[in-house]
């Protein structure tokens, strides 16, 4: 090829390219908004979509497309999925076969949300009918019920009069127009449940009740959390509501940050009565990995183990082997980082019994019967904590309520300091007390033991007023202080808390239910205090 040739070629290669629409691999870049639910119209911002109309999916379900250019997308959810979190999938036209799918999580399904109570535009009353505003409600008509108890738990259906995204308006169930007092409100479309507390009255328009803290959800016992990997993990009980809630007693998790709970996130299919009770273990790596304990059905406990993003069993739950429980009562699991023990304390035909596990849960034993000698039976399920005290030792303690109260007396609250399950040593007597009480390590300096006072055996005419009580002890000096009453709940009857959160960010969150004015219907309940750290 002479050089006149070769230059002639070289212009024709530039020219081409010079033509030729640069590469772009292209990608989601904004989606707004980035919650919804059916009915919701979502605009997706990027590069790469091309000119033909793709596909747009939210986890397995295909969405409608509206608008759809180079840049942007609008698409609309018309199909239901449960609420939680999802990835949104983008599939273009390629020249000759498929491009690579551009994705885009978490997208948050969500439950309809009424407006808080604390809220001036919670609810309008025009005489005639409730006007609710919230978010999330669906673009298409969903169900609205009042549940309350009489016995067992009683449903009435409103007529929905009105309904969208954002209002519905419904007429107060003719049963219910003159049974005044306080109910659970269900807002209910395909992708989940909304609840609220409404109060009819006769003297004034039905109003929305207290705001439920941060949970306000109906549940079957209260709920609790741990700080696992940066997060927050909170556990809550489904309500046994039946038509409006399903999979009752379902064990529910999600995370909390700045003062929101997350959606429901993923967790394997388990039930249970009482409150389950999470633990961090670091296992001879160096790994900390969140175990999960519950009582269940058979009167059993179960466990799973959860690494921040997969459960080591995804179809159900571990058993804990030849042990047996009061299915109501909490379990109380504590590692010893020593020599590498999870024990786990819990109630066997009214005494305090023990399993333990040296390799991570592969196999479980009791010594000789299993009961954790040198103490009676027992009237509240057992808190433990363990720590390593200034000569480097690991204690355990356990705090129990003992079931032998003198004539007119309360149950009596005491901790103990358990040896290997050999013996007890007196810590702490704490007075009357009810519910169950717990124990946490606050930190290098510190535990903390958070329980009930029970009045109500000194008089007939003593009303128990809902206040938790406090108490630190000191590790060094094995000194306690206290009791600190934290906060007055003020409410008339309540479930004791059983489960908190020591937070690194100097909040202590504790947790309860409320279940004035339904008896069993309890509505779980969080609250942050100050200063807790010494």
């Amino acid at each position: 090829m002479n050089y006149k040739t070769l230059l002639s070629a070289m212009w024709i290669v530039v020219l081409l390219l010079g033509f030729a629409s640069p590469a772009q691999a292209g990608g989601i870049s904004d989606v707004s908004p980035a919650e919804g639910t059916v009915g919701t119209e979502v605009t997706l911002s990027g590069s790469g979509f091309g000119q033909k109309h793709g596909t747009v999916m939210i986890g397995a379900e295909k969405c409608k497309v509206l608008e759809w250019d180079d840049n942007e997308i609008t698409f609309l959810i018309d199909k239901p999925q449960p609420y939680g979190e999802y990835t949104i999938t983008v599939l273009t036209h390629g020249n000759k076969k498929p491009a690579e799918p551009m994705t885009f999580s978490p997208f948050t399904m969500r439950a309809p949300q009424i407006i808080p109570a604390d809220t001036s535009t919670g609810l309008i009353w025009d005489g005639e009918a409730v006007t609710i505003l919230g978010a999330f409600f669906g673009g298409k008509k969903g169900d609205v019920y009042l549940a309350y108890r009489a016995g067992e738990v009683q449903i009435e259906r409103a007529k929905v009069l009105d309904w969208s995204m954002d209002s519905i308006r419904f007429e107060i169930p003719k049963k219910l127009e003159r049974a005044y007092g306080t109910y659970i409100l269900a807002v209910k479309n395909a992708v989940g449940t909304g609840y609220r507390l409404i109060k009819l009255s006769s003297d004034e328009p039905p109003m929305l009740g207290g705001s439920p803290g941060i949970g306000g959800e109906p549940i079957n016992n209260t709920s609790s959390g741990i700080y696992f990997k940066g997060k927050y993990y909170i556990f809550s009980i489904k309500w046994a509501c039946g038509l409006i809630c399903g999979d009752a007693r379902r064990i529910q998790m999600r995370t909390f940050s700045n003062g929101q709970l997350s959606a429901f996130l993923s967790i394997p299919k388990g039930e249970t009565n009482a409150a389950v009770v999470p633990l961090v273990v670091k296992d001879t790596a160096g790994v900390e990995k969140l175990w999960v304990f519950h009582t269940g059905t058979g009167d059993q406990i179960w466990y799973n183990i959860f690494d921040g993003t997969n459960w080591a069993k995804s179809d159900g739950w571990f058993q804990i082997p030849g042990v047996e429980t009061r299915s109501t009562w909490e379990v109380a699991p504590v590692y010893d980082p020593s020599n590498h023990r999870i024990a786990v304390y819990h109630e066997y035909q009214g005494y305090i019994h023990w399993v333990v596990s040296y390799d991570y849960g592969k196999s479980w034993f009791k010594y000789d019967s299993g009961q954790v000698l040198g103490f009676g039976t027992i009237s509240t399920a057992p808190g433990a904590t363990i720590y390593q005290d200034s000569t480097g030792l690991y204690r355990t303690f356990l705090a129990v309520g003992d079931s032998t109260p003198a004539l007119n007396k309360a149950h009596q609250g005491h901790v103990y300091a358990s040896y290997d399950g050999m013996g007890f040593t007196p810590v702490l007597d704490f007075g009357p007390v009810w519910g169950r009480p717990f124990l946490m390590d606050l930190s290098s300096e510190s535990i903390a033991l958070i329980y009930v006072k029970d009045d109500c055996y000194y008089s007939a005419t003593a009303q128990y007023d809902g206040d938790p009580l406090i108490r630190k002890m000191n590790k060094a000096t094995r000194q306690w202080q206290g009791p600190i009453t934290p906060m007055s709940l003020s409410y008339e009857s309540w479930y004791p808390p059983n489960a908190a959160i020591n937070g690194l960010d100097g909040q202590f969150y504790l947790f309860w239910a409320n279940y004035d004015p339904w008896q069993e219907l309890r509505v779980w309940w969080m609250t942050a205090i100050a200063n807790m750290l010494p």
